[in-house]
């Protein structure tokens, strides 16, 4: 989402200009509205592939590979940090451009890459759905009549 601020709209514009420098401009669709989470996930679903090519972040999670696990994207990640708890999962390359386009492309051109890290995306969100970590930490309901 584009954010009310000054640094938001200056990374807005430095992606726009990247796209334009790039000849990119017919092959990218740039949204900045703000969506529900189901709309997220609809237009996410439309995707081939998710590239996720962070800085290093103190944050403790993405969120944006959360939304790509939960629709069964192969992902490419960078190496930062905030990754390296869903390494075995996802592709991962460096920051280069290069690198992170080598990447994508690897997974687009191997059909049989590209699957086992779209059965590891499913498989991840599966395996941490809210009701599998909620079973763990939570008591099961005693029913009546059991």
């Amino acid at each position: 989402s584009l954010y009310p601020s000054d640094d938001s709209r200056d990374e807005l514009k430095a992606c726009l200009h990247s796209i334009a420098e790039y000849e990119l401009t017919d092959h990218v669709l740039m949204d900045t509205r703000f969506l529900e989470k189901s709309e997220i996930l609809k237009e996410l679903s439309k995707a081939d592939i998710a590239a996720l090519p962070y800085e290093e972040s103190n944050e403790g999670g993405s969120a944006s590979a959360t939304d790509a696990f939960a629709v069964g994207l192969p992902i490419v990640v960078s190496t930062a940090e905030i990754f390296d708890s869903i390494r075995s999962v996802t592709s991962t390359a460096s920051h280069d451009p290069d690198a992170l386009a080598r990447a994508i492309l690897h997974l687009l051109h191997s059909s049989k890459q590209y699957k086992i890290f779209a059965d590891a995306s499913l498989e991840h969100a599966k395996k941490n759905s809210w009701s599998n970590v909620a079973g763990f930490f939570l008591p099961q309901p005693k029913y009546q009549g059991q």
